[in-house]
């Protein structure tokens, strides 16, 4: 009895949140992430590295250097994703991306993505990275809209054409992958007001038990 409350606590003080593994990459490296590469992609980079992509500070970042593997102007690169289970509800995604220019031979400062499973969340193209150690900064916002249970698949990549024989491109970052929010009619106050009340169960039974 007192495990079946437990476990009700639990479950309702947390079903309100949802969030990535290693969203900040504080470990170091991308675990709790899966890196793949889009259709004809090339990276020299798929890693993590300290870059300051807020503009507030360093700190860990995943970072990408990717081209193209053929010698047109399609684009093609690099990403990585994750999967969450989620509840329906509305749900807020917030990332932190950057590029870093310097000696160059690709100028395009790529496109970033976030996908939902299939579908698009969000698009931001750089334009053209400026030359020598010039930072372009974006933090991204972005609505979800969860219509029923399940696991759902995110994935963030960095695409830009190859346009050249040779190999310097850009450094892509993102950072601070966030996600908030809850089930529908299950405010997170309540969730935690459902699980004062279980622990206070669990309590009254212990003491029950011990007189």
């Amino acid at each position: 009895m007192l495990s079946r409350i437990l476990c009700l606590a639990v479950v309702a003080s947390s079903c309100a949140m949802a969030d990535f593994v290693n969203g900040s990459f504080s470990t170091g490296d991308l675990s709790g992430w899966t890196h793949y590469l889009t259709a004809n992609g090339r990276e020299n980079y798929g890693d993590v590295a300290s870059f300051d992509t807020t503009g507030t500070g360093a700190n860990p970042a995943a970072r990408f250097e990717i081209g193209q593997s053929s010698l047109d102007s399609s684009m093609a690169g690099a990403g990585i994703r994750q999967s969450l289970f989620l509840q329906p509800g509305t749900y807020t995604l917030t990332a932190d991306i950057a590029v870093l220019g310097g000696p160059l031979d690709n100028f395009s400062g790529g496109v970033f993505t976030a996908r939902l499973d299939s579908s698009t969340l969000d698009t931001h193209d750089f334009g053209y990275a400026l030359a020598g150690p010039a930072i372009v900064r974006s933090s991204r916002l972005m609505a979800v809209t969860i219509a029923s249970a399940g696991t759902y698949q995110f994935s963030f990549e960095f695409t830009r054409p190859y346009l050249t024989l040779k190999d310097r491109t850009p450094y892509n970052y993102i950072d601070n992958i966030h996600l908030s929010g809850g089930p529908v009619g299950v405010p997170e106050t309540a969730d935690w007001t459902y699980a004062a009340l279980a622990f206070g169960g669990v309590v009254a039974a212990t003491r029950f038990r011990r007189g």
